[in-house]
């Protein structure tokens, strides 16, 4: 399905939207010429969890800056964040924040003329446009501004390409959105075809992603940050994908490959422990007071040691800072030792020291190979892939959350079923049809788009619950098909690109602003 058929689709909606508008039983309003909601979002998402190089900032005006606590990320009207708390030049103070990309959005924005904005501390920005030192509030109260150009945990380009900010929203509950009643009107069978239209974009979206890393790096680099990304959750993603940058798949193949099969895993894992900083002890088993390290502990601590003191120097300028950031909002048994001790022994199944995309097209080969044709055979395929990225095998990790903390009576999977899942529909899918278009492999990007298709629905995100509540809800019966993660991913396409990530109201929407003009007569 091509991009012109979904752009056909959503004019047909955008024209019964307009309809609406101009009967009056919809009132819409339509998007702001300019708007760079997606950066400001993301944005946000970064001051939220404070992905940036350090503690501290340093105001426009040469102010010390210390960042107590962020704020309650607010997605309604008013400033960004509220009821934060900051230290300027020493002086704590309270109130909210406001974020933006370019400075001058402050006086573009008319916040200086808004009483709302008048308990606004700090205004935060990504650009830095203009020449002034402050802003300036209805109440006449000048605050401080921060520049974040330099004090981003990696580059915003980076940023963009890891933060899923479906994954970040909180959205407020949803009521039916002003396109629901428009797409009521039409047939059930045109509804499936544009939501089938929407998955094939956002998945279209993820192939680009991939070309893009591939015009500057090996496949096997791209497919290796892939999986490494693709293990993250929520903000600690963005550490992920740098860690695949400190330590990068053809170093990381050079400096194992004179090593035994039997010692690649666990120096696989030492290095990409060491490099990310997440080989610190618990305070209580790092002092002399507490109690001592368990056997096994030492064991594997030890045998860490001795691959680190061998390759340590291939990496040792590469080092990432311990941060917490890596545990914030994550559940234990997705802690990421227990996630990079996975990945080693992924890799270390797939043979990567023969390259990481061939092991990919021998899977895919094999899925051709066995030519599936009914729904259960796909099933089976789909399962069976999954489980490729989940092993198991013996691990230090696979009975603790933390290193020497006390072992669970179960083994726990390092790489969880869904997680597996999530791997192989947002990564190695979108890797592969890139990788069967490149090559031209027409039979085989047909067998990947029929994966796509009949992939069984993930689990639902804040953002997919409210687009239900604003889109499908009222849909006639069978027009939208909640079983197959293409329809969620249809639903993530329509917020994005008709809802403009507007999680408040349909005031955002883009149907209109491109809509073309209904038929008269």
């Amino acid at each position: 399905m091509t991009h012109t058929t979904y752009t056909q689709l959503r004019n047909r909606l955008a024209i019964e939207l307009s309809r609406d508008v101009q009967s009056g039983t919809a009132q819409v309003l339509a998007c702001e010429p300019g708007s760079r909601c997606s950066d400001e979002k993301l944005l946000q998402a970064v001051w939220h969890y404070r992905l940036l190089r350090g503690t501290e900032l340093t105001s426009v005006s040469g102010k010390r800056i210390e960042v107590i606590d962020p704020g309650r990320w607010n997605h309604g009207a008013g400033p960004d964040f509220l009821d934060a708390q900051v230290r300027i030049d020493g002086v704590e103070l309270a109130g909210d924040i406001e974020i933006h990309v370019r400075a001058s959005d402050w006086e573009r924005h008319r916040h200086g003329r808004d009483f709302d904005y008048n308990r606004v501390v700090l205004h935060v920005f990504l650009e830095s446009d203009d020449r002034a030192t402050q802003d300036v509030l209805h109440n006449g109260r000048p605050i401080e501004r921060v520049c974040l150009s330099g004090e981003l945990l990696g580059d915003i380009e980076s940023l963009q390409q890891v933060i899923e900010l479906e994954d970040l929203a909180e959205p407020i509950p949803a009521r039916a959105g002003a396109c629901q009643q428009a797409l009521m009107r039409l047939d059930a069978p045109f509804i499936r075809r544009f939501f089938d239209a929407a998955a094939r974009e956002r998945m279209e979206r993820k192939i680009r992603r991939i070309a893009e890393w591939a015009r500057n790096e090996s496949a096997d680099q791209v497919l290796y940050q892939t999986l490494l990304a693709g293990l993250g959750q929520k903000a600690n993603r963005t550490l992920y994908f740098l860690l695949a940058r400190r330590v990068t798949f053809e170093e990381l193949r050079s400096v194992v490959a004179p090593l035994p099969a039997s010692e690649v895993t666990l120096a696989v894992e030492s290095i990409l422990l060491h490099v990310a900083g997440l080989l610190s002890l618990p305070m209580q088993a790092a002092t002399c007071s507490g109690p001592p390290l368990d056997a096994p502990t030492q064991e594997y601590l030890e045998a860490l040691s001795r691959h680190w003191s061998r390759l340590c120097g291939y990496f040792q300028d590469r080092l990432m800072a311990p941060t917490s950031r890596w545990f914030a909002g994550i559940r234990p048994a997705s802690f990421p030792q227990r996630r990079l001790a996975g990945l080693a022994r992924l890799l270390v199944e797939l043979n990567f020291r023969d390259g990481l995309a061939q092991a990919m097209r021998c899977l895919l080969s094999s899925s051709l190979a066995r030519s599936p044709k009914s729904q259960r055979e796909w099933s089976r395929e789909i399962a069976a892939l999954s489980a490729t990225f989940s092993p198991d095998g013996a691990s230090y990790w696979r009975q603790r959350f933390t290193l020497g903390g006390k072992p669970t009576r179960q083994p726990i999977k390092l790489i969880g079923n869904q997680t597996a899942r999530h791997l192989v529909f947002n990564g190695i899918l979108p890797f592969l049809l890139y990788d069967a278009r490149h090559r031209h492999d027409q039979s085989a990007e047909e067998h990947l788009w029929r994966l796509h298709d009949l992939f069984p629905a993930l689990e639902q995100n804040a953002v997919t619950r409210f687009m239900h509540n604003r889109v499908v809800k009222g849909l006639p019966a069978g027009s939208v098909d909640m079983r197959y993660e293409r329809t969620q991913q249809a639903l993530l396409h329509l917020f994005y690109d008709c809802c403009q990530g507007d999680l408040h109201d349909c005031s955002q929407c883009g149907l209109l602003g491109d809509a073309p003009a209904p038929p008269t007569g």
